[in-house]
């Protein structure tokens, strides 16, 4: 049977017994002591095994319809927490249990690379963007951050090692085109268009429409086409006014992102563009929300949601991460006061920034 159900009644069936869980797997943060199993056929066999079975909370992450009677199926249709106060909290005590059974950026060069049959692959990358900017748009789906939510690791995660341009040069798509609004002999840059040509396949771009007029002269078979682009990440950090974010993230969802499939529907290629972003936003409240931040000073960083080093400090945890140690905050702590200019901050752990968008779109 399916039922539509709330946090708190899904929480009360788990102790009675195994659930079929349809809806959004990061909201299971919020739930305690669970075992999470994606392949439900393999759970069938364990239980009616006549070897004794630990009792424990188990969240099946079906759906498999030829068990639907077997065990209750809880539907939840919310895609983001009701409470993002209470789930911040939950998402940090929960990490480690959450990044193991949920989308992360470490899993999209694997999704790319497993659907091939197409002319051309496209992948852009957004500096700074949050799920619930993309939420309500069609193709979008949930993606976390593993780490601190800084450009460096997010981006890394997301190209991977051997890069996504790597992994298809081996599966046939030896043609390739990189655009950035960043310059090439940024390091960073460097490191995610490691491979590309900087004399033939490589471009710095200043206008969107430049790609646009580059793809017109696109080779028309087995090519990767890698994007970098502006988000919301510079805006965060200096801005005279609250910045108009949702018209923003409109605009790189309707005008960038669907124009590169109008584009490349009027070439008559078949093509998939993905798109996703290196982390979110935790965004300054608004003065009339109770939410409230909480400084720790602490001299040793200039940010404030994160630390470079290892830390040992309240309301914290650390990671290692690219040759790198991090120290990153939990919500709603920071290292130091937002100025007047500054509209919203990333590093640390909460759904504003460690959840952003992964999208998939079909030109056929």
């Amino acid at each position: 049977m399916r039922q539509s159900a709330t946090m708190s009644q899904l929480d009360d069936t788990l102790d009675r017994t195994p659930v079929v869980y349809e809806g959004e797997p990061l909201l299971l943060a919020e739930l305690d002591n669970l075992v999470v199993e994606r392949d439900v056929w393999r759970y069938v066999q364990r239980v009616d095994n006549p070897a004794p079975v630990a009792v424990e909370r188990t969240v099946l992450l079906g759906p498999v319809t030829s068990y639907f009677d077997r065990w209750p199926v809880v539907r939840m249709d919310a895609r983001a927490p009701a409470d993002l106060a209470q789930f911040n909290r939950r998402l940090f005590q929960n990490y480690d249990q959450v990044r193991r059974f949920v989308f992360t950026q470490s899993d999209i060069a694997v999704r790319i690379v497993e659907d091939l049959d197409v002319d051309v692959i496209v992948l852009l990358l957004v500096d700074g963007l949050s799920y619930t900017d993309w939420m309500d748009y069609p193709g979008v789906q949930s993606c976390l951050v593993k780490g601190p939510t800084i450009t460096p690791v997010g981006f890394r995660n997301i190209v991977g090692k051997p890069s996504i341009a790597r992994r298809l040069f081996k599966r046939g798509f030896r043609k390739r085109l990189g655009f950035s609004h960043w310059d090439r002999d940024n390091q960073l840059t460097d490191v995610l268009f490691y491979g590309f040509d900087p004399a033939t396949q490589m471009f710095k771009v200043s206008e969107f429409t430049e790609i646009l007029l580059a793809l017109d002269r696109l080779p028309p078979e087995q090519t990767y086409v890698q994007i970098l682009t502006n988000g919301l990440d510079a805006i965060s950090h200096r801005h005279r006014g609250r910045p108009p974010v949702e018209a923003i993230a409109r605009h790189l969802y309707e005008d960038i992102l669907l124009a590169l499939v109008e584009r490349l529907q009027s070439m008559g290629a078949t093509a998939l563009v993905y798109a996703t972003a290196d982390h979110g936003i935790l965004w300054k409240p608004e003065p009339e929300t109770s939410e409230e931040l909480i400084v720790i000073r602490d001299e040793r960083t200039d940010s404030h949601r994160y630390a470079k080093g290892t830390l040992i400090i309240p309301h914290s945890r650390q990671f290692s991460c690219y040759g790198m140690n991090y120290t990153v905050l939990a919500y709603p702590y920071l290292f130091n006061r937002l100025t007047s200019l500054e509209w919203g901050m990333h590093g640390g752990i909460s759904f504003q920034e460690s959840v952003v968008p992964f999208v998939k779109l079909e030109v056929i």
